[in-house]
């Protein structure tokens, strides 16, 4: 697959991903697109991963922590072109409010649990690739799951909702 064709693919779900992270769009939108940046100058080998769109995530990530967020304006031109020249259609409005909605769950995880769940379930990576990507063991993302899943039942229990 062309960088081109993951990246209209891949972005919104990044994107929401981060959204659902950290709750603030702006950051995220930011820091995405560095992320993105960085996967397109590093395409040969991000490309070639079992998760490009995981390792992108985890890259946001690391830039929405450290601060660093740059814009990426100069993308933006590019980003929003097909090989023609012509305008690609990017609607993320629904996927991001839905992210909006997940972050705050999410906002009463630690960071290792929102990392692993978003991952995990947010790009239905195995628990394997989850461990790769965030430098622990297998067995750290089982029980790191395990416990997200009963810290989030346990706020739908105080909320009077139950999980289907």
């Amino acid at each position: 697959m062309d960088f081109e064709e993951w990246y209209r693919a891949a972005h919104p779900r990044v994107l929401a991903a981060l959204v659902a992270y950290c709750g603030d769009y702006s950051a995220a939108s930011e820091a995405t697109d560095e992320a993105f940046v960085r996967a397109f100058s590093r395409w040969a080998r991000v490309g070639a991963m079992a998760s490009p769109a995981g390792w992108t995530f985890v890259v946001a990530r690391n830039v929405l922590r450290r601060g660093i967020a740059r814009s990426a304006r100069n993308l933006v031109a590019w980003s929003h072109q097909s090989s023609d020249g012509s305008p690609v259609a990017v609607d993320e409005s629904a996927r991001v409010e839905a992210a909006l909605e997940v972050s705050r769950a999410l906002g009463l995880l630690t960071r290792r649990q929102r990392d692993v769940v978003v991952l995990y379930h947010g790009f239905d990576l195995t628990q394997d690739c989850v461990a790769e990507l965030l430098g622990i063991s297998r067995s750290t993302v089982a029980t790191t799951l395990l416990d997200a899943r009963r810290a989030l039942g346990l706020r739908l229990e105080q909320k009077g909702e139950t999980c289907v």
